[in-house]
């Protein structure tokens, strides 16, 4: 982190402390990600622009959410506002320009209900949409295309953490590997179908010959050949493959098998694991429950354990009295 210690300080007015948070977010963050941030940040600060960094509390922010509750934001426009100045007071408080702890801002639980599972045959056409070209310099680059949109499709991994695989993290034999999820920062186990099993021992010799790195998936740019692929080039295999269907998304392969694994009838707490959520809350958003599904579970609760014969009980009640 580049030391701004000299010129911050609890003096320092709201609007300059934006602008030099800005010159290091710059630095941070893609683009697009600073221009959300500063949209967030400008309606907090304009609101609090007579102010300094040791005039603002924990307190002052809970009133600011308070606030944005009370003019009828959405609860995850609230929750990405909070998470935004709580990064902000994060950076001045690692500088010692705040003397309360950060991590006292709060933020609003919620849940992300706008989602689109790819489907079976939408899959399938990206798959044949990676096989299509001509020339031998094109299998590896078409094989490996393909086993990402099928590994995606099979294991439901988030794309941080498919960039992020290691041969050395895999055992093939199993058809499972061992990775970090980057949401909690735990191990987690993903699974592969025998379909992807079968692509990825056809990948993995080829794989072997032009690799610079342990990682699973390289790339074959000229910058970084045999190297880690990124989050953004497999964004934008992605992109290349989908076509029209622009609803298609890298996270809408975890929505697909989040999807599949409750019309499987599993426990969200299954699903959680499976898929690394850290709050199960977010794994209950696939259970599409029905009058159908009611009917289906009480069935089977009544084969585990039948109704009691009422006659029965009663004559014996009658005779033990």
């Amino acid at each position: 982190m580049v030391d701004y210690s000299a010129k911050i300080s609890g003096d320092l007015p709201l609007v300059d402390a934006l602008a030099i948070w800005h010159r290091w977010a710059v630095t941070k963050y893609a683009p697009r990600s600073v221009q959300v941030f500063l949209w967030h940040l400008n309606k907090f600060v304009g609101l609090h622009k007579d102010k300094t960094l040791r005039d603002i509390t924990p307190v002052t922010i809970s009133e600011y959410c308070l606030l944005l509750q009370r003019s009828r934001y959405s609860t995850a426009s609230v929750a990405h506002t909070m998470i935004t100045v709580r990064q902000f007071f994060r950076f001045f408080f690692l500088q010692r320009a705040v003397d309360w702890d950060w991590q006292l801002i709060g933020v609003p639980r919620y849940v992300n209900r706008s989602w689109t599972p790819v489907k079976a045959e939408e899959a399938s056409e990206m798959v044949k949409e990676a096989e299509e070209g001509n020339g031998l310099d094109l299998t590896f680059r078409q094989l490996r295309n393909k086993l990402i949109v099928m590994f995606l499709y099979a294991s439901g991994v988030r794309v941080s953490e498919l960039c992020a695989i290691c041969i050395g993290d895999m055992h093939a034999k199993e058809r499972y590997a061992t990775i970090i999820t980057r949401k909690n920062y735990k191990k987690r186990l993903v699974f592969w179908d025998e379909q992807t099993d079968r692509l990825l021992a056809e990948y993995l010799p080829l794989r072997d010959l032009v690799a610079k790195s342990d990682y699973l998936f390289i790339s074959l740019d000229k910058k970084n050949f045999g190297r880690r692929l990124t989050t953004r080039s497999i964004q934008r295999i992605i992109a290349e493959l989908r076509g029209p269907k622009r609803h298609v998304k890298c996270h809408s392969f975890r929505h697909s098998l989040g999807k599949r694994a409750a019309e499987a009838e599993l426990h969200p707490r299954f699903i959680q694991l499976i898929l690394g959520h850290k709050n199960i809350q977010s794994s209950q958003i696939y259970m599409d429950v029905d009058d159908k599904s009611i009917s289906r579970a009480y069935r089977r609760i009544a084969r585990t354990a039948p109704l009691v014969d009422v006659e029965r009980v009663v004559d014996r009640v009658i005779a033990e009295a």
